[in-house]
């Protein structure tokens, strides 16, 4: 009482122990001068137990050491019956700090309710085959760290510490707004500071021409520090996949200040969502893609026939026409040669049977 300083905000520092700034030892435990005291650690480990598909994050049989999750747990949410599994934050609830990981093919997912909050005194770490969700819900911590898991839903992050903002880092692993079993769209804001890895990858998905609505956004008070890379996917949000004409506009990420950007996407750059062409611009806030007319790219099906013919089937989108045409070689120069147009039909699938039976061709389709 009464050693207190103003200003000094703890940001991890001494990680794992309690650090105790004695500024005025005349009215505290004596002294003749301030002091620095560094106790022991005081939080204790826990670790989730419940095999169940999905279990609660406060029962206390949850838990290999039976309790309710509080201020001074380490909590350690691992996938431990082989499938996929799931921790429900149902209440508002604080722990000293979380780590969630799953094993390959079994994915062990931390969701965080409606109107929720689970709060860490220190870092939330998301390891492989990691997920935590947010569910409309909303989670406070020193920082997240994304390391091979999945940061997704739908929801607000803060990071930092009072006036000091701090981080989600994608190192490895992607964010990911949406629900990959429900809707996948979503925003995810950050309170906070986003900070990419080459090795990290953000996911949107693109259904419509609203944010949060029809299409992913990534809303960032702070800095978004870019790098890794962006993978888009096209969704059918109603009326089938999203098709929008060339210069429709899409803003992906708003932040108070954008630096950097995604590996091998400078300003200008193209890439695809789906077969669908989009040219990548960044602002002083935000992140843009703009629909550009161009050579859809699309991966086909294919059925070898009897009689060394290929029925291809690919999707692309309800009503337009699209030429396809085949290469018996892919050395440069290269000779494409049209053998048809086609038009999709209205669930918007091509069915095309190639009226060669050459040795080897492959395949491409220009939509008209």
């Amino acid at each position: 009482p009464g050693n207190v300083v103003d200003g000094i905000v703890g940001m991890n520092l001494f990680s794992g122990r309690d650090l105790v700034i004695d500024a005025n030892p005349a009215i505290g435990q004596g002294g003749t001068g301030p002091s620095l005291f560094i106790g022991d650690v005081a939080w204790t480990a826990h670790q989730w137990a419940s095999s169940a598909a999905s279990d609660t994050w406060s029962e206390p049989a949850s838990w290999i050491e039976p309790g309710s999750p509080d201020a001074l747990w380490c909590a350690t949410v691992a996938n431990v019956s082989g499938s996929a599994q799931e921790a429900l934050v149902a209440g508002d609830s604080t722990v000293f700090r979380a780590v969630v990981s799953g094993s390959p093919g079994a994915e062990m997912s931390l969701r965080i309710a409606t109107g929720q909050e689970l709060r860490t005194f220190a870092d939330l770490e998301i390891l492989n085959d990691g997920r935590v969700h947010l569910d409309g819900g909303r989670l406070d911590a020193q920082y997240v760290q994304v390391d091979g898991g999945t940061l997704s839903g739908q929801g607000t992050i803060f990071v930092g510490s009072g006036p000091v903002r701090g981080d989600v880092r994608i190192h490895s692993g992607q964010l990911a707004p949406g629900d990959p079993h429900g809707n996948p769209i979503g925003t995810i804001t950050i309170d906070g500071n986003l900070a990419g890895n080459p090795a990290g990858i953000i996911a949107l998905d693109l259904g419509g021409p609203v944010a949060g609505v029809s299409h992913d956004q990534v809303v960032v008070e702070g800095t978004a520090f870019l790098a890794g890379s962006l993978e888009l996917t096209r969704v059918d949000s109603g009326g089938g996949l999203f098709d929008p004409p060339p210069g429709t506009t899409i803003t992906v990420i708003s932040a108070t200040g954008i630096s950097g950007e995604f590996d091998g996407l400078p300003s200008g750059s193209t890439l695809t969502a789906g077969g669908a062409v989009f040219a990548i611009s960044y602002t002083a806030n935000s992140v843009v893609l703009e629909r550009v007319a161009g050579e859809d790219v699309i991966t086909a099906n294919a059925t070898l026939l009897p009689d060394g013919q290929l029925a291809l089937q690919f999707p692309g989108t309800p009503g337009a026409e699209y030429q396809i045409e085949s290469c018996p070689d892919l050395t440069p120069p290269l000779e494409w040669l049209p053998f048809g147009t086609f038009t999709a039909d209205p669930s918007g699938l091509i069915s095309v049977t190639e009226p060669t039976a050459a040795p080897r061709r492959f395949f491409r389709a220009v939509r008209k």
